[in-house]
């Protein structure tokens, strides 16, 4: 009965690291889609 319990807290805490990494990788997307729109304001910005 205890290795069924470690082995679900494990798989809990592998779901848990899954949805932390999903988070980090939108986290990550987001900030790389403001760095790149703020490039191209800034281009259009600098060529208008």
């Amino acid at each position: 009965m205890d290795s069924h319990q470690t082995s679900e807290e494990e798989q809990r805490r592998y779901e848990r690291s899954l949805v932390v990494q999903a988070g980090l990788q939108i986290v990550v997307m987001m900030l790389a889609l403001a760095v790149l729109s703020a490039l191209v304001a800034s281009c259009f910005y600098f060529a208008g």
